[in-house]
């Protein structure tokens, strides 16, 4: 999302609250002509991508590359976490259910984890 500072009923930083509430991953980038001295830094601790001033065009596309990367690995990194959980519990409710002891060693053949049948 690109966003001017200064828009007729809101700022950008109102703006930013609204859209890190529906999704904290999506790029925000902050276009402005001036911006009151230390209003950037408030605006990136407060989740934006990148701000830029309208004067230096150059940097927008490299800008928005660097954000689409990160958004794309945010996502990545959260459908790898999800998947992760997904395993822990299959395994978690395998491991509770079996009616035998389960033990699982390391390279070294020491114990990390077991669980004694709850049948007896």
């Amino acid at each position: 999302m690109l966003c001017d500072h200064h828009l007729p009923d809101l700022n950008s930083e109102q703006a930013l609250d609204i859209v890190r509430k529906k999704d904290p991953y999506i790029p925000f980038i902050i276009l402005s002509g001036a911006l009151p001295p230390g209003v950037a830094v408030i605006l990136m601790d407060n989740g934006a991508n990148d701000f830029l001033y309208k004067d230096r065009p150059e940097r927008l596309v490299p800008a928005i590359f660097n954000a689409l990367s990160k958004y794309k690995l945010e996502k990545e990194r959260l459908e790898m976490q999800k998947q992760i959980q997904f395993s822990e519990n299959r395994f978690r409710k395998l491991v509770e259910s079996a009616q035998d002891i389960i033990c699982i060693l390391n390279r070294e053949y020491q114990i990390t984890y077991y669980i004694l049948s709850s049948i007896t």
